[in-house]
């Protein structure tokens, strides 16, 4: 080393409080752990009401975190695209159905009287409001109509 020349002394930065460490990272923590609870929470809790397209009654309560339908009650009639005699208006009903995403879709079966009829219920809910189709699963009226879904309605239903 040349005379005159000054070694570097290496860098010594200061370390920062550790209280202050530590509560940086619990904020930050606590941050992202509300930021993830309210994109999980994207359907409203509470009673939503409204009518199918047959202007039938619908009802779907979800569970107060937001994450499945506690209840739901709605109905379907036939809509007389296999023939012009009238059918039966069949009742359904669901429990427990989870919500992923703000939307959800289950098989259930209808009921009316002694009668029983397969059916998909599907919705998405968007702020206050839900909205889906009820329809019949694998549906399809005989010749010469041959329609599928004979049985299908939509809903839309709302809350507070």
């Amino acid at each position: 080393m040349a005379r005159g020349t000054r070694r570097s002394a290496p860098s010594r930065r200061r370390l920062r409080c550790p209280a202050t460490l530590a509560l940086t990272a619990t904020l930050l923590a606590l941050s992202l752990s509300v930021a993830a609870w309210a994109a999980a929470r994207l359907v409203a809790d509470g009673h939503y009401r409204g009518r199918t397209s047959q202007k039938l009654s619908t009802t779907i309560v979800v569970s107060p975190n937001g994450k499945t339908i506690a209840k739901l009650q709605t109905a379907i009639a036939y809509d007389h695209e296999c023939a012009t005699a009238s059918g039966a208006t069949y009742s359904v009903t669901a429990q427990n159905v989870a919500i992923p995403n703000a939307s959800f879709s289950i098989n259930v079966t209808g009921r009316a009287s002694k009668r029983s009829l397969p059916l998909t219920v599907t919705g998405v809910f968007d702020g206050k409001t839900v909205a889906g189709t009820i329809f019949e699963r694998n549906g399809r009226c005989p010749k010469p109509r041959q329609v599928d879904n004979p049985y299908l309605a939509t809903y839309t239903a709302k809350t507070g």
